[in-house]
């Protein structure tokens, strides 16, 4: 990183700054190979399901829709 800095690109520097920011957390992710992208595809199904929903006045088929999206419908 200190050859890059040399360069005077500031992209690369802003990188470098990053990188040096996160490498704890990037080390960790290579060491545990552990990720929250299902948490993160979760919360995305459930806005997708707000967005589609804006407005709905029947909270019952709201629910509906989240629970098929979870996988857990009971009626």
């Amino acid at each position: 990183m200190s050859d890059v800095s040399e360069l005077g690109m500031s992209a690369l520097e802003k990188f470098c700054k990053t990188l040096s920011n996160w490498m704890d957390k990037i080390a960790n992710y290579f060491q545990s190979r552990s990720s929250n992208g299902q948490t993160e595809g979760f919360n995305h199904g459930l806005r997708a399901i707000l967005w589609r929903a804006y407005g709905m006045l029947n909270f019952r088929n709201f629910r509906l829709r989240v629970l098929d999206r979870v996988g857990n419908v009971k009626v």
